[in-house]
């Protein structure tokens, strides 16, 4: 993933759910991580914090969204109010992990 503009929180799964990283991302003027790869098939999400963000991602190809997987653990993707909680938690816990890390 690579960020051109704007600001967004990369926040990073095991397997069971648990928030294990959280990136701080950001152009290269930002001063955060503007470039990062992807571990395979790691669960991941991102929020963004700026009006806009653009950024370039890129898989091995072609890409199939049939082919890919959503967490077990996760809100269903139909359920918008659920997915709302889910991530103010994961920012909730994301906001803790990351004044660890400083």
């Amino acid at each position: 993933m690579l960020v051109i503009e704007g600001l967004a929180d990369v926040y990073l799964f095991g397997d069971s759910g648990e928030l294990k990283r959280v990136l701080g991302m950001g152009p290269l003027e930002s001063g955060r991580t503007c470039f990062y790869r992807m571990p395979h098939r790691r669960f991941h999400g991102l929020r963004i914090e700026s009006e806009f963000l653009t950024f370039v991602e890129s898989t091995r190809g072609p890409f199939r969204p049939a082919e890919s997987e959503d967490a077990p653990w996760a809100p269903p993707k139909e359920d918008i109010e659920a997915g709302r909680k889910f991530l103010e938690e994961v920012a909730r816990k994301g906001s803790a992990i990351s004044r660890r890390l400083c």
